[in-house]
């Protein structure tokens, strides 16, 4: 079985580097289908909220972050992760592994304000405005 990077000390540790200037505390730990962090970042003008980061041995890049369900929203995916990036963008436009935690807690918490926001801005779910870059969601094929 090939190595992953949560496994290698300096790796992990590279990527990890800052991560704690965003959450409160950062706990990792392996699970039997690859690697998890939970975290507790301040959402300004919501309060504090527990994440959890996981990322699959299978695809060891590319993680699923998650936080409980504040109210809803338009931005997430069928397993209820939040929709932080689009998937085609450049890589300048979306997380890339390179960008380590401290980055991907960045956007989970620019997330979580944005939600926040959405839900405030009109009482009906159809009238609210999403206050960020939008792309469509749904199958690839259904957007072409």
């Amino acid at each position: 079985m090939s190595s992953v990077w949560w496994d290698d000390a300096d790796a992990r540790s590279t990527f990890e580097t800052g991560a704690s200037t965003v959450a409160r505390w950062i706990t990792p730990a392996t699970t039997g289908r690859g690697f998890r962090y939970s975290a507790l970042v301040g959402v300004p003008r919501t309060g504090h909220i527990q994440l959890r980061v996981e990322f699959a041995r299978t695809d060891p890049h590319s993680p699923h972050v998650f936080s409980p369900p504040l109210g809803g929203s338009p931005h997430r995916n069928p397993d209820q992760s939040m929709c932080l990036w689009y998937p085609l963008h450049p890589p300048d436009l979306r997380w890339e592994f390179r960008d380590g935690l401290r980055e991907l807690l960045v956007m989970a918490v620019l997330h979580l304000r944005r939600e926040a926001l959405w839900r405030r801005s009109a009482p009906c779910f159809i009238d609210r405005i999403w206050p960020g870059p939008e792309m469509p969601h749904g199958h690839q094929e259904a957007l072409s």
